[in-house]
């Protein structure tokens, strides 16, 4: 698996509009069609975004350039725009055990609340709430991998709801941290 990252350029957005987050969903649903990777999980936020694809070797450069490409193209023709979409290349770091995917789907899925103070479970964009049960899934994403790495079904929803839960109180022990720091200055 790797945690796959695109940024916008310069302060832009990559989604400013419902039709922009469709858009891309629908592009990498095509992506997932056509063999170029497997989705486990997704948060697209307006900036940025955050993938966990399963992809064979060597094939993540080739399927990213194929979503961002097509999307880049489609999103500049619609907004008028012309230029750079993306701030740079993808970012991309392989989840290379256990230990780390412990760490990652919490923090894709805690997105929506560190950016956009917007519940995780409910957040539209994002393949959390399928990922715990609480609406059925994309058909494009195959959160089994997911599911498995915390112990299978059913059990591995519950503790991936468990894992986010911790990782929100850490990261609210932690903000707090920040700002007596800051007020101690």
């Amino acid at each position: 698996m790797h945690h796959v990252t695109t940024l916008a350029v310069a302060g832009g957005w990559l989604f400013g509009t419902t039709e922009d987050y469709e858009l891309r969903l629908r592009i990498l649903a095509k992506a997932v069609r056509d063999g170029r990777w497997e989705i486990n999980q997704f948060c697209l936020m307006g900036n940025h975004e955050h993938l966990l694809v399963t992809v064979e070797s060597g094939g993540l450069a080739k399927a990213m350039h194929w979503v961002n490409r097509n999307y880049a193209v489609t999103f500049n023709a619609t907004h008028g725009r012309r230029g750079c979409l993306y701030g740079r290349r993808y970012g991309s770091k392989h989840v290379a055990d256990e230990r780390h995917a412990l760490w990652v789907v919490p923090y894709i899925a805690l997105n929506p609340e560190a950016i956009a103070n917007v519940s995780a479970e409910t957040y539209r964009w994002s393949s959390y709430g399928s990922l715990i049960g609480l609406r059925n899934p994309q058909r494009f994403v195959n959160d089994k991998p997911v599911v498995d790495l915390f112990g299978g079904e059913p059990a591995g929803r519950r503790r991936i709801a468990a894992a986010v839960a911790d990782a929100r109180v850490w990261q609210l022990q932690r903000l707090r941290a920040e700002r007596l720091v800051e007020g101690a200055v």
